[in-house]
This record gives structure tokens, C-alpha cells and sequence, in this order.
């Protein structure tokens, strides 16, 4: 199942897991148009992405803007975030595990194992930047503060 909303200027999109249980992360794909009023929005896809469709009125005009979008990628923290421990973290399609997706972690690059996890050694930092990556995604990303 996949959706697509308005926030402020920005036009998201987000997609459930199979079962359509669980939201992933929402994206946004742009805007429209500077100062565009969004009259509708359609959205049609499956596991592989989406096609959007948005009407917009801008400058007097009624304008269609659309556009493809691929799946997001949403980063979790799994347990404990402690600074210079164990840091393990989950990336996701839409609720669903992720596996071999390539996770970066203060400059240091690996794959998720089954269940979509990595596990990284945190570190001194109060945060840390953890961003997901895999070929078929929008690239997932989050800021985890650590204690």
C-alpha cells in the first residue's frame, strides 16, 4: 500500500510492508511548484515503487505534475544506544526487513544480515548519522543520539 501527502510545501510518499501492518519511513519527492495549491493527488504502485500523480493550481494555471518514486528505506535503532558500545540498527522496506542493505555509520560501511541488522561499536559522540542504502531504494537516513 502506498500513500501520498502534503507537508508544508513538500509532497511525501510512503509505503506499508506486505501485510500492510507497518509504515516505513515517509520521503519527500520535491515540490510541485513554488506557492503551487495541491487540488489532488493519486498514487499507484507495488513492491518495486510508485508512480505520482498531483494537480496543482500555480501563477492561475492548473498544472499535472508526475513522477516515479522508489521505495524508502527507514533506519531503526535496535536496543541500547550507548556511546562506545555495541550499536545495532535495522533498516526496513516499508516495515518489512532488509537484507544486504549497506549501512554507513561514522565512515565505516556494512551489510545488514538476516532480519535487516547491522551492528556497529558506537561512538564517543553524542549522535551519530546512520544511513542506509540498497539498489532498488530511496536511501534511508537518521541521527541517533547516544547516551
Amino acid at each position: 500500500l502506498w500513500v501520498t501527502f502534503e507537508k508544508g510545501s513538500q509532497m511525501l510518499t510512503s509505503q506499508t510492508d506486505p501485510g500492510a501492518k507497518a509504515f516505513g519511513a515517509a520521503a519527500s519527492w520535491g515540490s510541485p511548484q513554488s506557492g503551487a495549491t495541491v487540488y489532488g493527488a493519486a498514487i499507484a504502485g507495488d513492491a518495486a515503487g510508485a508512480y505520482v500523480g498531483v494537480n496543482v493550481k500555480a501563477a492561475g494555471e492548473q498544472n499535472i505534475y508526475a513522477t516515479s518514486v522508489l521505495p524508502n528505506l527507514t533506519v531503526q535503532v535496535v536496543g541500547a544506544a550507548r556511546k562506545g558500545a555495541l550499536l545495532k540498527v535495522r533498516v526496513l522496506d516499508g516495515g518489512a526487513p532488509v537484507r544486504n542493505a549497506r549501512v554507513t555509520v561514522g565512515g565505516k560501511t556494512l551489510k545488514t544480515k538476516s532480519g535487516g541488522v547491522a551492528s556497529f561499536k558506537a561512538p564517543r559522540s553524542s549522535s551519530v548519522k546512520v544511513v542506509a542504502k540498497g539498489p532498488g531504494y530511496r536511501d534511508g537516513a537518521t541521527t541517533i543520539s547516544l547516551r
